[in-house]
């Protein structure tokens, strides 16, 4: 059961979705030693900052869902169909700091497949989702683990990871009374 309200989001979501904060520090700050801009953590960094310049109005191929608690946004996960349609990519799941490390992760991956699966309704065969991680962030790779995705091989500088989903089956026939 989610502890999270998710929606997709809306036009009205964009301001708080600019101010949305995953990471700490929320900037890069500049070191005078290294003479560069330097973050402990550049992985949750790039996922801030897609997440703040994300557009709200997704084509049906995609999906920009928001997971909400009391004090506002909990939780991101924008996720598409594939160019071949024959699967879905991760493209990020992002969690408030404020709630990191309660199984918030794993709710917006799972609620994310779930909406996957209803999107994909009428086919009658598997397809594959796809995610490609930062190979230094271990949440990550332990939440997809946790939630059914194997590693498959490198790209470029991430691991890609995959599973397979199952459609919801929809059926035209109405059960007998």
């Amino acid at each position: 059961m989610p502890r999270l309200a998710w929606a997709k989001a809306t036009a009205q979501d964009k301001p708080e979705l600019t101010s949305f904060v995953c990471t700490a520090p929320a900037k890069a700050a500049y070191n005078h030693h290294r003479k560069m801009k330097h973050h402990p953590t550049p992985w949750e960094l790039e996922v801030q900052s897609s997440v703040k310049r994300m557009k709200v109005a997704k084509p049906d191929t995609e999906a920009l869902l928001i997971g909400r608690d009391g004090r506002g946004i909990a939780a991101v996960s924008n996720f598409s169909l594939a160019a071949d349609r024959r699967g879905f990519c991760v493209c990020a799941i992002a969690v408030a700091k404020r709630v990191q490390r309660r199984g918030i992760g794993k709710e917006a991956l799972l609620v994310s497949l779930d909406w996957m699966r209803t999107m994909a309704g009428g086919r009658s065969t598997e397809m594959a989702v796809m995610a490609r991680i930062d190979p230094r962030n271990d949440a990550s790779r332990k939440c997809f683990a946790h939630c059914g995705f194997e590693y498959h091989r490198m790209d470029g500088a991430f691991e890609v990871w995959v599973r397979e989903l199952v459609p919801v089956r929809v059926s035209h026939l109405q059960p007998s009374s």
